[in-house]
């Protein structure tokens, strides 16, 4: 659901950030150094086994190269491999040949030696994956991240690294359960998982009709609750969904609730649209003039070249010549609501005076609209919320916002709400939309 986005919409989100970087040790320690299992070599091997490490001490490469071939030759067991590939890995550290150590790191790992213990066995894995990377080799860095996430599935950044590469296949799919799966890792580990990580799940959800986008848009500005990412979350619901003129208007109401509205600018060289005067427009076309003056009112504010054109300033004058018959109308439609069957004038009165800044009035008419029945409780609901948010009773609005069911853009409206409102009850910035006398 809500997948047709704008261009200008999706190039809010940021680009993908390269994986983690793992550094590689100055030298791999003998089995008797560093391990605690005792390596059981073969007796013939155990000989040239010893000769080679001499050499490896001495330097010189032909002897080295001598030695290592006859221990070769008389392997017998897991853990002679293993012991050998140990000292390779450390020839080739010694000669900054980092394919060498590639090479024979993965046969460390795959030496079958009960010395690869599970921490031997992390360690190596990590080592083989950044140096997949660093000879671009994605095919061989994808499958030593996927084993390093089965073999430490608590590691979040080799989940996400996972992740990165699906990404690089085209598995959208693949790589949005990668990333989501190592943000909620690291969000239970007590830590905030990298900003980019979170942009990234939403862009994937985005670009795949089968993802739900509603939990990675609140993962975002539940995490990073700044303007440009709560304007990116909303404006890319907006764009990607069909929406009544009632929904549209809830969401021009959060971005100036959360301080995220913009004027008219540029993004990736082209130009966008104001949102106070995209909001103006919708709010008169649905008759809520009060709301459309406020709207008009914000963007001279905030100095929004759009206020100054023509159409904007052709807007302001219908709208001004509107609101004060609107207004005087209002109580006598809220009487005439009283007396009809069904709640639909109730709640369209209560918009109204929600766009007015009378909120206790809004409340009561909307729900009298839900005690008659016959409206949208989903919109209704979310509107008492707002209404009860701007007036600080922050547990009605939360009860307000929790009454409206999930699985809709009416739905996902209410959650980032509910969001918003945690945020400004925790001690966020205060934001009300204001208005004038017409």
């Amino acid at each position: 659901m809500m997948k047709t986005v704008s261009k200008i919409a999706l190039g809010m989100v940021l680009a993908l950030g390269g994986v983690g970087a793992v550094t590689l040790p100055a030298t791999v320690a003998t089995a008797q150094e560093a391990e605690e299992y005792q390596l059981d070599l073969s007796r013939k091997f155990r000989k040239s086994a010893a000769e080679a490490q001499e050499a490896l001490a001495s330097g010189d490469q032909a002897a080295i190269q001598a030695a290592f071939a006859e221990a070769e030759a008389n392997i017998k067991e897991p853990d002679d491999r293993f012991f050998l590939a140990q000292l390779k890995v450390n020839d080739a550290l010694n000669r900054e040949d980092r394919q060498g150590v590639a090479q024979h790191l993965d046969t460390l790992l795959n030496s079958g030696s009960p010395a690869v213990t599970q921490e031997k066995r992390i360690q190596f894995l990590q080592q083989l994956g950044q140096l997949a990377i660093e000879r671009e080799d994605n095919a061989a860095a994808q499958g030593y991240f996927q084993q390093l996430a089965e073999a430490d599935p608590n590691n979040p950044d080799a989940i996400f690294n996972v992740g990165f590469f699906q990404l690089q296949g085209n598995d959208t799919a693949g790589a949005y359960d990668s990333f989501s799966k190592a943000i909620a890792l690291r969000e239970s580990q007590g830590a905030t998982p990298e900003e980019n990580g979170y942009r990234q799940a939403l862009r994937l959800a985005f670009e795949n009709d089968q993802i739900d986008v509603v939990p990675p848009s609140e993962a975002l500005v539940r995490a990073y609750p700044t303007a440009d990412n709560w304007r990116s979350v909303l404006i890319l619901l907006r764009d990607g969904a069909t929406m009544s003129d009632g929904a549209e208007l809830d969401v021009y109401r959060l971005l100036e609730s959360t301080g995220s509205m913009s004027p008219e600018g540029t993004l990736n060289g082209q130009r966008t649209r104001s949102d106070y005067i995209d909001w103006a427009e919708t709010a008169n076309s649905a008759a809520y003039v009060g709301e459309a003056q406020a709207a008009l009112q914000l963007a001279a504010a905030a100095g929004d070249n759009a206020a100054q054109r023509p159409q904007a300033k052709e807007l302001g004058q219908i709208v001004g010549e509107r609101v004060g018959d609107d207004k005087r109308d209002l109580p006598g439609l809220a009487t005439e609501a009283a007396a009809e069957a069904t709640g639909e004038l109730a709640a369209s009165t209560a918009t109204a005076y929600l766009g007015y800044g009378e909120n206790e009035k809004a409340i009561e008419l909307y729900e009298l609209a839900l005690q008659k029945g016959g409206v949208n409780e989903a919109g209704v609901n979310t509107r008492i919320g707002i209404a009860k948010m701007r007036m600080g009773d922050y547990d009605g609005a939360r009860a307000a916002f929790a009454a409206v069911p999930e699985g809709t853009t009416q739905g996902a409206l209410a959650k980032l709400w509910a969001v918003h409102l945690e945020q400004k009850a925790g001690g966020g910035a205060e934001t009300a939309m204001t208005t004038t006398e017409g």
